[in-house]
């Protein structure tokens, strides 16, 4: 029995955290209360994705709407288009870089010129676990984020989707922000654009929109150049410029506060709206709509709704008032966007062909931000309200993004001491959404050259010197993440420290980091490397190697949860490639120290390959494949001498043991 490495009490964790240890070993750790790994289990049908931190949603592809599409808005070409439009032609699949470049809008022109049947936008929040079914001369757009924090596609991965998209005479254009990693292969199948002039841009949109006072609007636009549109503009800013100054009309105090939000002064314009008296749902409207600019009403009506009532119940607890009830018809909703200067824009149906939708924006430029800010930096009792709104487990999959961005915005933008203390706080919550938003968050600004060393300082203090576990939890779901693999050495030793923990629910979490890594191809070996040395016997570290155990458990698909198997021993070419061979002596080294290993762990190894000993020809393969790795000859002989000196170490488990070479060599014959 372990004694020397008795669990600290355990602090109670989200019932969306799943459990990667066995039960017995649950059983066997957690003494006292039942807080501990066990009491995570999850109950009901839950779908978990080794590359995400966020529990995986259904994908929700959508066709494109004609207004979508804006085949009758004026084009300007971005630099590159040119280069853009021959790689389409001449490949069928590509990728467009370079943010601000207006890529979106090419990539639907670019489509366009093919009339396709229809183009579909692929969900921006998809990965490759649920393949997207290609249609027969459909184009496809997709988004790729890197809000997991990982790349939604591995190599072979892309293989299967170019191949998939070609085979059905189709198209496929993909955006990948400038935090998403593609792999190699799609190095020759990229182009980066360069925004066109945004004077040029600006134009265009106010003469096809405004052609009796177009004239006007471009020569105020000119003498404010500098300020509006200076060389870098980036297309969408200009459309925004060209929609702020035809909605001032010819007004000139809306003008000079229209010219004032863009020469930034934006700040100034929304000191001023907050100083004239507003009702809780102006504001919680207002703070919605900055979060999710230019998304469907309903949603962000019904967030601003749930904003509220977060407000009104932080309000209660501190003066002990109930809120006053709104009448049903005090307030249209057309009424509360004008007096929050935002505006509704109709749309056809995304989903629905025939249908309408409604999108929400403010009606200047850069607004959201400096309402975000605003806020922020002046009404500190709103913040933990905001944070806790934000983080909610049931907060829309979709705007979760935009959470992460609008953190990122505020800790950048508003003076603090100590601007990261707020995504500390997330870090300590025991709501599994609220850590992951603080891992993703911090992820980001980590990017950000001003704030590097800050989130390194901090990672290593979580890593090393917090004694809240949740914190280092939290250390543990970052490490997973595109900012862990940047520099895995240093990830996988940080995960070493975290796993020496003696506390269950930090190992839990160590061990589903583990895994993330596992599962992405280019960080594979190097994760073996370090689970092969976690349980090396001449290292007597016990919390490294029941971690590595436990992980390499999961990794060969022998849970109650999963069915995924991230290895599956040796490759069946041959002429495996030098990863490919280092992969397969990693794994054998590691299922033969499980299979040896006289705890828990061992039983629970032994145990699950014996299910697979019952004749089904599928689980006779898989059986196969494993015990070449522990036993690479299946002749009676070698069987019979391995099968003694296993069960005099292990005579518990001699029948099972039995069992299990009878049916390899059985199988292996056959095979």
């Amino acid at each position: 029995m372990m004694t020397e490495d008795r669990p600290q009490q355990a602090e109670e964790l989200d019932q969306k955290e799943k459990v990667f240890f066995p039960e017995r070993y649950s059983r066997f750790q957690v003494e006292g209360d039942s807080h501990g790994v066990q009491a995570d289990t999850i109950h009901g049908n839950q779908t978990w994705n080794y590359t995400e931190l966020f529990v995986e949603a259904k994908p929700w592809d959508r066709v494109l709407s004609r207004d979508e599409m804006a085949d009758g808005t004026p084009f300007i070409e971005p630099g590159g288009y040119e280069d853009a439009r021959r790689l389409l032609s001449r490949t069928g699949v590509m990728a467009l870089r370079g943010e601000g470049s207006g890529r979106e809008f090419a990539a639907k022109r670019l489509l366009a010129e093919y009339r396709p049947r229809v183009v579909v936008e692929l969900d921006p929040h998809r990965t490759l676990t649920v393949e997207p079914r290609f249609e027969q001369g459909h184009a496809y757009l997709w988004e790729l984020c890197a809000v997991n924090g990982h790349s939604a596609l591995s190599e072979p991965g892309f293989r299967r989707l170019a191949s998939a998209v070609r085979a059905k005479g189709g198209l496929l254009i993909l955006i990948p922000d400038d935090a998403f990693y593609l792999p190699s292969e799609l190095d020759s199948t990229q182009v980066r654009l360069s925004p066109p002039a945004a004077m040029d841009v600006f134009s265009a949109i106010v003469g096809h929109r405004d052609a009796c006072r177009a004239e006007e609007i471009i020569s105020l636009a000119k003498e404010n150049e500098e300020d509006l549109l200076r060389p870098g503009t980036s297309p969408g800013r200009a459309v925004q410029v060209a929609d702020a100054l035809m909605a001032a009309g010819a007004d000139p105090i809306r003008i000079r506060e229209t010219l004032d939000s863009f020469r930034g002064h934006r700040n100034a314009t929304v000191e001023r709206w907050f100083s004239v008296e507003r009702t809780p749902m102006e504001i919680s409207m207002a703070i919605a709509v900055a979060f999710f600019e230019n998304r469907a009403m309903d949603p962000v009506y019904d967030l601003a709704r749930s904003l509220l009532e977060a407000i009104n119940k932080a309000q209660q607890s501190i003066d002990g008032v109930p809120p006053a009830t709104i009448p049903i018809f005090e307030t249209s909703r057309s009424g509360l966007l004008r007096r929050i200067e935002a505006r509704g824009d109709i749309i056809e149906h995304p989903r629905h062909p025939g249908l309408q939708d409604e999108t929400v924006r403010f009606l200047s430029s850069e607004r959201g931000a400096a309402i975000l800010t605003y806020v922020w930096r002046h009404y500190d009792r709103v913040r933990p309200v905001l944070l806790d709104w934000m983080s909610a487990p049931n907060f829309p999959t979709e705007f979760r993004l935009a959470c992460v961005n609008a953190l990122c915005l505020v800790t950048k933008d508003v003076p603090a001491h100590r601007p990261l203390d707020r995504i500390r706080s997330l870090a300590s919550h025991q709501r599994l959404s609220s850590r992951e938003l603080a891992a993703q968050a911090l992820r980001r600004l980590a990017r950000n050259p001003q704030l590097t060393e800050m989130v390194e300082t901090l990672v290593d203090d979580w890593v090393h010197n917090d004694t809240k576990v949740m914190v280092r939890t939290t250390a543990a779901l970052m490490l997973s993440t595109s900012y862990g693999k940047e520099n895995l050495p240093k990830s996988l030793q940080r995960l070493a420290r975290l796993a020496q923990a003696p506390n269950p629910q930090l190992r839990n979490n160590v061990v589903r980091s583990l895994l993330v890594l596992l599962a992405d191809e280019k960080s594979r070996s190097a994760v073996l490397t370090a689970l092969s040395r976690w349980t090396d016997p001449a290292v007597n570290r016990a919390g490294q190697q029941q971690v590595a155990f436990a992980t390499f458990l999961w990794a060969l698909g022998f849970n109650p949860q999963d069915d995924r198997i991230l290895l599956t021993g040796p490759p069946p070419d041959v002429d495996a490639s030098r990863t490919a061979q280092q992969t397969e002596s990693l794994t054998a080294t590691l299922l033969t120290r499980l299979v040896h290993d006289p705890s828990v762990f061992g039983d629970e190894a032994i145990s699950q390959i014996s299910t697979l000993a019952g004749g089904h020809e599928i689980h006779e393969a898989r059986l196969c494949r494993m015990m070449r790795l522990v036993l690479p000859d299946s002749r009676w002989w070698p069987r019979t001498k391995f099968r003694w000196a296993y069960v005099t170490r292990f005579p518990q488990r001699g029948l099972q043991m039995a069992r299990i070479l009878q049916a390899y060599g059985r199988a292996d014959r056959r095979g």
